[in-house]
């Protein structure tokens, strides 16, 4: 399969709705293709990051409704019968994007409680703002997970509570299991909402076909019975499950545990099972 027709299955793969034949297909070209995992990568992180957008607050600046009530009548002053240009301009901003969606309903919000205003200097256009960049990324070798963190705002990494300061803007962090069965590891950029947590399986393989519990109990007897280890993006593991640990794989297995469930499940580079929250 070829880096082309492989983006044609990556939004069916990532919903696990991918039918068996063509799933066995692009995990095989996913492992074999650099390219190919590094875009569907993205693609996963950015549909990740859409999920979230609902629940971000926009913060409006404080200094934003003071500037209006002292533009706003000189602005009146100023108004004619023709449209402003403005209007124009700001019209092709709101077409430009999410970024221009959001600019476009902060300023809503605010004139909404001040009355209108005609003057696109209430916005700094000059201004290029650098949304901060914070990545995790995780790789799977010798029975260890290893965790890379870069960051653009320098905000710490907290591991299981234990919070680690960034040093040049990245910390790589290894986790182990020396115990009999997987142990849970809690990853969380610090001031973010939703946590990753890892599974990473131990030295006592689960051979227990059948279970109940949550999705963190799932997660355990997914990574001891398959040797893999399990990557859950979820704001709770509260989710009750109903398990049979009867598949001939891990992907298989969770995606008919979890398939009424509101998650979505992939297999990525590593083995990786990784679990998201809808």
């Amino acid at each position: 399969m070829n880096v082309s027709k492989a983006r044609d299955f990556f939004s069916d793969y990532f919903e696990g709705k991918l039918e068996a034949g063509l799933r066995q297909s692009f995990e095989q070209a996913l492992k074999s293709n650099p390219q190919i995992q590094a875009e569907y990568e993205e693609f996963a992180m950015m549909m990740n990051t859409l999920a979230e957008l609902p629940n971000e607050e926009i913060e409006i600046p404080i200094y934003l409704s003071d500037r209006i009530a002292t533009r706003l009548e000189a602005a009146q002053e100023k108004r004619t019968a023709s449209v402003p240009a403005w209007l124009g301009w700001f019209r092709n901003l709101a077409l430009a994007g999410v970024a221009g969606a959001v600019l476009f309903g902060a300023a809503a919000g605010v004139l909404s409680k001040g009355g209108s205003v005609a003057t696109g200097d209430l916005f700094n256009f000059g201004a290029k703002p650098v949304k901060p960049k914070n990545e995790l990324t995780f790789a799977y070798t010798n029975d260890k997970v290893v965790v890379t963190y870069n960051t653009s705002d320098n905000r710490a990494l907290m591991v299981d509570k234990r919070r680690i300061t960034p040093e040049n803007g990245s910390v790589i962090s290894p986790l182990s299991n020396s115990n009999a069965f997987a142990a849970e590891f809690v990853i969380q950029v610090e001031g973010s909402e939703v946590p990753e947590r890892v599974y990473i399986p131990g030295s006592t393989t689960r051979e227990a076909s059948e279970g109940t519990g949550n999705l963190a109990d799932f997660a355990k007897a997914l990574a001891d019975h398959y040797r893999v280890p399990v990557r859950v993006t979820a704001p709770s593991v509260e989710l009750p499950i109903n398990w049979n640990l009867s598949e001939t794989d891990a992907y298989q297995c969770a995606t008919a545990a979890l398939k009424s469930q509101p998650v979505s499940v992939d297999q990525r580079d590593g083995n990786f099972i990784c679990i998201t929250g809808r």
